[in-house]
């Protein structure tokens, strides 16, 4: 009895640890970085007494100060990160608590190197959690079915595959709309390199044809926002994109030697 009364003891004191080491304190200052439409969405959905229950208005909050941060030229690069780094805050709270598109937000953040918090392993992991996560969620829908997934992609690499798609998915816009637009961001035989490199991820991955087309669907449809604002960016050309462009296919062929 004694030592079971411990045991639950150490049990609380995890569990504290836990939501302590989480802790978030909501500024309303915070949505001062969104721009006005934005922050008019935030202030008419999200009720900033109970903002810490609320991880879909977490996730909303934090994924759109970064955006508006990246885009917005009037900020220094020092108050860049420092508001990037509010952002992450709340995208690494609402992930702790299971929320599945706070896992793909920090995913993308990680994979992208101009944002000073490149770091391909972590951005792995979050898009690996982000597809367990729903694995979870289905599991309760449909018990039997998500049992014979599991079985299929346990060894899959899963964080992997999804990130070669996001980057493979950028890397054809880079190409297609340098292609439309007159501009040089990458060339035929470097796109050509990259697709080689993609299918071989994919078929060094041992995932079924079934579940890649889940998984490409899902990460499509996640990436959205993103694809929306580099398919904008890119219509002007810039010299950052051509080697942005260059860093993904990197970043791709960095995937390939990394797979288990």
């Amino acid at each position: 009895m004694q030592k079971l009364k411990v045991t639950f003891r150490v049990a609380i004191l995890l569990l504290m640890f836990i939501k302590n080491s989480y802790a978030i304190v909501f500024s309303s200052e915070d949505t001062n970085y969104l721009n006005n439409s934005d922050k008019k969405k935030f202030l008419q959905k999200c009720n900033k007494n109970k903002i810490e229950d609320n991880l879909e208005c977490l996730n909303f909050l934090g994924i759109k100060i970064f955006l508006n941060s990246y885009k917005d030229e009037k900020l220094t690069k020092e108050k860049k990160i420092i508001v990037k780094k509010k952002s992450i805050k709340y995208l690494e709270y609402a992930a702790s608590l299971g929320y599945k598109d706070a896992y793909l937000n920090l995913g993308w953040i990680y994979s992208n190197e101009e944002f000073d918090f490149y770091n391909l392993e972590k951005s792995s992991n979050y898009f690996k959690k982000a597809h367990e996560n729903s694995i979870k969620i289905k599991k309760n829908v449909s018990k039997n079915i998500i049992n014979v997934n599991q079985s299929k992609l346990s060894n899959s690499n899963k964080g992997y595959v999804s990130l070669a798609i996001t980057l493979m998915e950028k890397l054809f816009l880079y190409y297609n709309k340098g292609t439309e637009n007159n501009h040089f961001y990458l060339s035929k035989n470097e796109f050509e390199e990259a697709n080689n490199v993609y299918k071989k991820i994919i078929g060094k991955s041992n995932i079924s044809d079934l579940d890649f087309r889940d998984i490409k669907k899902k990460v499509i449809e996640d990436n959205k926002i993103i694809i929306s604002f580099l398919k904008v960016d890119i219509n002007n050309f810039d010299e950052r994109f051509r080697l942005d462009a260059l860093e993904d296919l990197k970043k791709l062929k960095n995937i390939y030697t990394k797979l288990n």
